[in-house]
């Protein structure tokens, strides 16, 4: 069927929520779906990264190479200086996420015939 891979409609209704936020001049929102829609393109196969602008080097760009043609955004900065952090810190930090998600994220349970939802500690 034409066009009826999941992967592929995803990525398309990310690119035309790309184009709808940039109309708005809502950058925070296609920040978001552009890192969005580069990991979908990625898991397509299709090339997706960044390239450094030589006349606006403080503004990253963000490439996705469709079979249509190649696109790119103008992306900010990460806001924070890298920390000094190595590479066992960063994973370190990556596994201690998951203790410190299950403290302090509710699990939200949701019943399946009544649509009924509640956390995992039983309470509205």
């Amino acid at each position: 069927m034409p066009g009826g891979n999941i992967s592929e409609a995803k990525l398309a209704d990310l690119l035309a929520r790309i184009e709808e936020a940039d109309k708005k001049q809502d950058y925070d929102v296609r920040y978001g779906l552009v890192l969005e829609a580069m990991a979908v393109a990625n898991r397509l196969g299709y090339a997706a990264g960044y390239r450094i602008d030589p006349d606006e080097p403080e503004w990253p760009v963000a490439f996705i190479e469709l079979p249509t043609g190649q696109v790119s955004w103008h992306m900010p900065q990460h806001p924070i200086p890298w920390d000094g952090h190595s590479t066992d810190e960063k994973y370190d930090r990556c596994r201690r996420y998951d203790s410190w998600r299950l403290e302090h994220v509710p699990v939200i349970v949701v019943t399946w015939r009544t649509g009924e939802m509640k956390d995992a500690a039983g309470s509205d």
